[in-house]
């Protein structure tokens, strides 16, 4: 089960009170919590009402947009609600779901006001979830907004099970959770429609500019410093459809050329020549394929082509099934071979070696795998 939390008015409503016993748990210097709490209650303000001010007055409760010290405070109360999830999973009120099978469990995602929980589907954990929303909301002056939260069942939970659970909540069932942070949730499989609207935004901001009253010179520049930026957010954590590159690519490459009113115009050279680096003899214009793969690269496994390495010892070989690949660096940052050799393979020996260590050392990332494929990133 998966609840999508909206707070209303999340900036307003916090109370002062609620901050500063936050601070004071975190353990802040008393005067420090005095001053802080002075630039957050000593603020005035005004009404525009019918073209004129209003008297000053004072408000009791929330914390100002634009202020550089708000995110912060508001950040330190989230940490209460995600204390309180975490002790709730100790005790074993809170089921959190696991990614996957041996995968880690996760219980909350928090980034500012955007909160997502995870838990079992039942009524002991619909019970504790509630009961930990409503003393947040009482202690800090939030307050949930019921008709905006959102609930996700997985299509396996039972349907009686799932209306009781949403009558105990209020908050309603959805079949789609839309996007969290601006990245799409995917319920089922990735299609060119769910990143339509990145298309649709390339296609907005060209609406507002005519390519015949641009220099190449101009478009060029427009391309390399806005075009080619809208998707990278999105490339950065999902893996895009080739579909959708090259849809984007398209537009820009009409834009570049000059396309204007749905008239093509014919290109000069050949686009591969364009995203070449300018010492190479091209525009600088970033090639929005090799751009998304240097972006993946982050979620590369360690030496995809071999796989756990249980499946390259040799024979009646004694391993260690969770070894780790820093105890396989020795303290000079060069491989242990004198462990690794009499385990496995040349051919995978040789594999190895094109790693650098170096780099790996402080990633506990399992060698033999256990029966996962090999860089399933965990940390110590």
């Amino acid at each position: 089960m998966t609840i999508k939390v909206d707070l209303e008015k999340a900036y307003d409503r916090i109370r002062w009170e609620f901050l500063e016993d936050c601070m004071m748990d975190l353990g802040l210097p008393q005067q420090l919590i005095n001053l802080i709490m002075e630039c957050v209650s000593t603020a005035t303000m005004q009404v525009i009402w019918n073209g004129s001010p209003t008297s000053v007055f004072k408000p009791e409760r929330g914390i100002r947009q634009g202020d550089p010290l708000s995110p912060y405070l508001f950040v330190l109360g989230m940490e209460k609600l995600s204390h309180s999830i975490n002790k709730s999973v100790q005790d074993g009120d809170w089921d959190p779901i696991r990614l996957a099978r041996h995968g880690s469990s996760i219980s909350h995602l928090f980034f500012a006001d955007d909160l997502v929980l995870f838990c079992k589907v039942d009524m002991k954990n619909t019970r504790t979830l509630k009961s930990i929303l409503d003393k947040f909301s009482h202690h800090s002056g939030h307050k949930v907004s019921a008709s905006k939260t959102q609930l996700f069942f997985s299509p396996n939970t039972d349907i009686s099970l799932a209306q009781a659970i949403q009558n105990h909540l209020q908050f309603r069932s959805v079949c789609n959770l839309g996007k969290y942070l601006g990245i799409p949730i995917f319920h089922g499989m990735v299609t060119k429609n769910n990143f339509q609207y990145l298309i649709d935004k390339v296609r907005a901001r060209l609406s507002g500019w005519s390519a015949s009253s641009l220099s190449l010179a101009g478009r060029i520049t427009l391309a390399k410093a806005v075009l080619t930026a809208i998707p990278s957010y999105c490339m950065q954590v999902v893996l895009l459809p080739a579909a959708v590159i090259t849809e984007i690519e398209k537009l820009i490459r009409h834009f570049v050329w000059g396309a204007s009113n749905g008239k093509k115009k014919l290109p000069l050279v050949s686009w591969v020549f364009v995203c070449q680096p300018i010492r190479s003899g091209g525009l600088g214009i970033r090639d929005l394929r090799v751009h998304h793969k240097a972006f993946m690269v982050k979620f590369d496994v360690w030496i995809p082509s071999l796989g756990p390495l249980v499946n390259h010892t040799v024979s009646d070989a004694i391993v260690e099934v969770d070894a780790y690949v820093c105890d396989s660096v020795d303290e000079h940052g060069n491989w242990k071979w004198a462990d690794l050799n009499p385990v496995i393979t040349q051919s995978a020996a040789m594999q190895i070696a094109s790693v650098c260590p170096q780099m790996r050392k402080q990633a506990t990332i399992f060698v033999f795998g256990g029966g996962n494929q090999i860089g399933s990133a965990q940390w110590r």
